[in-house]
């Protein structure tokens, strides 16, 4: 993994932050606005939902989860790097709302 330093994360600094942690680097970012780090640290472009968590939520909605696989590879159990997945569910009742 490549490590950088960004200093200062005004428009462009923390444009290349973000953008060098989208692609895996390691990035350091140092600003005298600590909110500003904060938001580079909690940026992210996609959110990642652990089986456990997708399981909950579509039990929450009314759903059972009968499969997680990586998408396009049917039987295979996604991993932590695995960011395309495929969810077959099944509807467990009917929501009615409220």
């Amino acid at each position: 993994m490549r490590k950088f330093a960004v200093i200062g994360l005004g428009r462009f600094g923390g444009a290349l932050a973000r953008n060098l942690a989208q692609r895996g680097a390691e990035v350091i970012a140092i600003d005298k606005d600590s909110k500003l780090i904060d938001e580079i640290k909690e940026s992210h472009v996609v959110r990642f939902f652990f089986p456990q968590e997708l399981r909950h939520y579509l039990e929450e909605n009314f759903f059972k989860l009968i499969e997680i696989s990586e998408f396009m590879k049917l039987n295979k159990p996604p991993t932590e790097k695995v960011w395309n997945a495929i969810a077959i569910s099944k509807a467990t009742k009917v929501n009615l709302g409220g």
